[in-house]
């Protein structure tokens, strides 16, 4: 039986491979179409050892993955139904990370010469304050020292970047100057 997050196992944990291995993905989210995209894959012959629907996003990547994470990333995002948050990184494009958003939260945290993605601001507060706040259907791509956002029809948006407040770290209150 396939479970949408399976089970607490090591076999279940993130990040999620590929078959090869190439793609890597960690992914917060349900995907409603996983049983449908999982039986068109296994026709393809790709094999699963865990019981989640974020090794089928793994999968779905490499099998439209011709060289160009991004295009990989849209073709696979506009085949999934329901909300996720992903980031996605190749080893064939190693200095690069990709993340996706669909109803779930996803953050980008900018720095110097290195950036973050994560599913809220506290998980990078450490080593940086300035954000961007990524909208449903966006895709980003982070490199250390470039941060660069999509919407749906790959157009680059224009993102504010948001100040954290950070001074008494108990508290996140963003800045709003």
């Amino acid at each position: 039986m396939l479970f949408r997050s399976g089970g607490v196992t090591k076999i279940n944990a993130h990040p999620h491979l590929s078959n090869s291995g190439k793609i890597a993905i960690v992914h917060n989210g349900i995907i409603e179409n996983y049983v449908k995209l999982r039986e068109n894959l296994q026709k393809k012959g790709f094999k699963f050892v865990s019981q989640t629907d974020s090794e089928i996003i793994a999968n779905l990547i490499e099998d439209n993955y011709k060289g160009d994470l991004k295009d990989a990333v849209f073709s696979t995002i506009k085949k999934l139904e329901g909300y996720y948050a992903i980031v996605v990184t190749c080893k064939d494009e190693p200095d690069k990370m990709i993340g996706a958003r669909l109803y779930s939260p996803l953050v980008i945290g900018v720095g110097d010469n290195e950036n973050f993605l994560a599913s809220d601001v506290p998980a990078f507060l450490k080593y940086t304050n300035r954000v961007v706040y990524l909208d449903d259907s966006e895709v980003c791509i982070l490199t250390k020292k470039d941060v660069k956002v999509y919407n749906k029809d790959r157009k680059i948006v224009d993102k504010k970047e948001n100040l954290i407040d950070w001074k008494d770290r108990k508290s996140t209150r963003l800045n709003s100057s």
